[in-house]
């Protein structure tokens, strides 16, 4: 008798983990106004750009909209997306070198950030 309830418990008790939903290991907050994700955006750009005159190039395709990716540990996580298009602003340097890239961003307590290396080993993530 003690084994069937044994039994019985440790079944109901894989049920009810089978059942439950997956949890996110990072959520991508509140979604940003698109004023807000372009703002995080240029501030990001403003620390690796060369010359003032590549923002001239600097344009908003998409976004923000919320991707998912699953990062190493095998978790779900999230964020928010904008495809960014960036490029040399002097033709002088050489060829047109426009590039179309996705940024991600996290809006947490202390605002909306982007986040430098996403982590993710499989995302939806394409712009």
């Amino acid at each position: 008798m003690k084994t069937t309830a044994a039994l019985c418990i440790a079944l109901f008790t894989v049920a009810a983990h089978a059942g439950a939903p997956d949890k996110l290991a990072e959520t991508a907050g509140v979604q940003p106004s698109e004023t807000q994700a372009r703002n995080a955006v240029i501030q990001s750009l403003a620390a690796t750009v060369r010359d003032p005159a590549d923002f001239s190039r600097v344009r908003f395709l998409s976004g923000p909209h919320l991707v998912t990716g699953i990062n190493f540990a095998g978790g779900r996580e999230q964020a928010w997306q904008m495809c960014v298009i960036t490029g040399d602003g002097h033709l002088a340097r050489g060829p047109l070198e426009l590039e179309i890239k996705p940024y991600l961003l996290r809006n947490t307590d202390d605002g909306v950030a982007v986040l430098l290396l996403s982590n993710w080993k499989d995302s939806d993530v394409s712009c």
